[in-house]
């Protein structure tokens, strides 16, 4: 076969090098096709130098329908052939000693007798270096002329879930993770197009919602709810309700969904509760309850006298709380089963909510600009919109900026987790200053 030469392959979640084959490996393609796509080297150790490949003939031949029978999908599967030890095709280097400056230098002296320039004679057709310094110590396969085969498996991306043997697989950095539960659950909603709100839920029934969480919605005409919901495309034709409109319009929204309320709490110096509330109900009522409360048990005011009334005053503006709180409310992670939580201490109050800020396409900086609005719950956004409790799509902040501007309130600070966990996830403190 015609000897090839691929340039330098960086190391990336797209990438991975393997010095021999395993069938494990069809876990990977599987991540592959899942997250991105991606291209698996065979013959090729953890540093990118190749290292040859026994029987190349046979996998050339045998993995193209193996991974169409595994996984129904259709991958590429080419042949390489290295001119001598020592290429690399991490950094793009041909073997010579010169082109292998380009190498790290850890790395260099960690695989120095692969990268040794020139061509090897050995006895038999194909023979196998012992290389005892080598970290794996895997054998180094060169054949007869001085050249190494190594393959190259290529995997595009599918826009539908690929399982293998079953079982579904994802691409996280470098590492291999198994979908299940409610990872799932969240990849199979990427895949179908939908969000997690918009699920319907059959067993819920229409009669089961508190009617007056329908009042706002009615405005001068006493509309029935089913015309209401179907206004809202919240129901499906066999009258199935979708999970928003269970959150927005049950009395008692965790009978479906775990998480569905709000905690608040007060706290000392020493960290101690001094008070706490739970706030349960459809939505709507949640945010109004959980706000009264804020501003009439968990806030002190500021008494102004002005020479004709008593004014009362708090740290931080109401309006722009209440807009922090449906933000918080649209955007939480509901598959994590864990409530929103307000802290209140002295001169702050701060609202977590356990979900994830789109960081690829919004910065934290960039809230009070103009842009998209990228809620992680589309349906339940619409319903608080559709219900005049939110202004136009993607100027929330830039209302809160507007209140704390009016009140002489700084801006609250933005805290991003890298995981939302119960100990990480978007909290967002409105401080007296």
């Amino acid at each position: 076969m015609e000897k090839t030469y691929t340039p330098a392959q960086p190391e990336s979640q797209n990438n991975e090098w393997k010095a021999s084959w395993h069938d494990e490996y069809f876990k990977w393609l599987c991540g592959y096709a899942n997250v991105g796509g991606g291209h698996l080297f065979v013959g090729v150790n953890d540093d990118g130098f190749v290292v040859g490949l026994k029987n190349y003939r046979r996998l050339l031949e045998e993995l193209p329908n193996q991974i169409k029978t595994k996984m129904g999908i259709i991958a590429e599967v080419r042949y390489h052939s290295a001119e001598r030890r020592g290429v690399n095709i991490r950094y793009g280097t041909d073997g010579t000693k010169e082109s292998n400056k380009k190498i790290p230098a850890e790395i260099r002296d960690r695989d120095k007798n692969l990268y040794a320039a020139g061509i090897f004679e050995p006895k038999d057709k194909q023979q196998e270096l012992k290389l005892k310094k080598w970290k794996s110590e895997e054998p180094v396969i060169v054949n007869q002329d001085g050249t190494l085969d190594y393959l190259e498996i290529v995997v595009e991306p599918y826009p539908h879930m690929v399982s293998c043997d079953g079982k579904a697989y994802k691409r996280s950095g470098s590492t291999l993770q198994e979908l299940n539960g409610i990872e799932l659950e969240k990849f199979i909603l990427e895949r179908s197009g939908k969000t997690w709100d918009e699920v319907i839920m059959p067993t819920a029934k229409i009669d089961e919602l508190d009617d007056s969480a329908f009042d706002i919605f009615r405005k001068k005409s006493d509309r029935s709810r089913e015309d209401i919901l179907q206004d809202l495309k919240c129901v499906d034709r066999e009258g199935h309700l979708c999970r928003a409109a269970l959150l927005f319009f049950h009395p008692d929204p965790e009978q479906y969904v775990t998480g569905a309320f709000i905690n608040i709490g007060s706290f000392d110096e020493l960290g101690e509760i001094v008070h706490y509330d739970t706030v349960r109900g459809p939505f709507p009522a949640q945010i109004d309850t959980a706000v009264d409360l804020i501003y009439s048990k968990y806030m002190k005011p500021e008494i102004i006298d002005d020479e004709s009334q008593w004014i009362e005053t708090y740290f931080w503006p109401k309006e722009a709380f209440r807009e922090v709180l449906i933000n918080a409310v649209i955007n939480k992670d509901y598959q994590s089963g864990n409530p929103i939580q307000i802290k209140v201490r002295e001169g702050s109050v701060s609202v977590f909510n356990e979900g994830r800020w789109p960081v690829t396409r919004l910065g934290v900086e960039d809230v009070y600009k103009d842009h998209s609005s990228y809620p992680a719950n589309p349906k339940i956004a619409s319903l608080f919109f559709a219900a005049g409790e939110t202004e136009t799509w993607g100027v929330g902040f830039d209302k809160i900026r507007r209140e704390c501007e009016k009140a002489g309130a700084p801006l609250p600070v933005i805290e991003i987790g890298e995981d939302p966990t119960p100990d990480k996830g978007i909290t967002v403190h409105c401080n007296s200053k």
